[in-house]
């Protein structure tokens, strides 16, 4: 699990700033959570760009699931993110072997995230900066998270499908790091 930004021109009004994120773009602050195949199980996409992933996160009802069991499952998340029964973090000052492992399996598990997202935005360039009515950005974007798993269900291949680090993701390990853990 984890959120990226998806840039957008100033929505204009009284809240517009709330779209402001840290990067100084505005943007809607998307989460997603996907599976091994890269596709996603599950996208939130109506937040404004200063929202915090946790906050996201604490209030979408698979987050509201997963605290009061209702929806069994375990997600990877970063360590922006609590770490909770439901959602295994890194640890922050990993000081044995074991934990420093953890952290190596985690950060290579969690990368498929960042994969599906980096995939995703190049399959779909308009997820690079949607121009639209708010109303519709939202639409469109949880439309094209949904084409983009049956390109992946269909096994339609693009060929930008590799790995690239998002942008929003300061902690990936790189791909020498990543063979030498598998």
């Amino acid at each position: 699990m984890d959120c990226t930004h998806v840039k957008i021109n100033s929505p204009g009004g009284n809240d517009a700033e709330l779209f402001r994120n840290r990067k100084g773009a505005f943007s809607i602050n998307v989460q997603g959570i996907c599976d091994a195949d890269l596709t996603f199980t599950n996208l939130v996409a109506r937040w404004y760009g200063s929202a915090h992933d946790t906050r996201i996160f604490e209030n979408s009802s698979l987050g509201m699931d997963l605290q009061i069991g209702k929806a069994p499952g375990l997600l990877l998340g970063d360590a922006g993110y609590p770490c909770l029964p439901m959602l295994m973090t890194p640890f922050a000052n990993p000081s044995t072997p074991e934990q420093k492992k953890y952290n190596r399996a985690q950060i290579v598990t969690r990368c498929t995230i960042e994969r599906t997202f980096g995939i995703w935005k190049r399959r779909f360039p308009c997820m690079n900066h949607l121009r639209l009515k708010m109303s519709t950005s939202l639409i469109v974007i949880v439309a094209v998270g949904v084409l983009h798993n049956i390109a992946r269900r269909r096994n339609d291949i693009f060929l930008n499908d590799v790995y690239e680090q998002d942008e929003d993701e300061p902690n990936a390990i790189n791909e020498t790091d990543r063979k030498s853990t598998v």
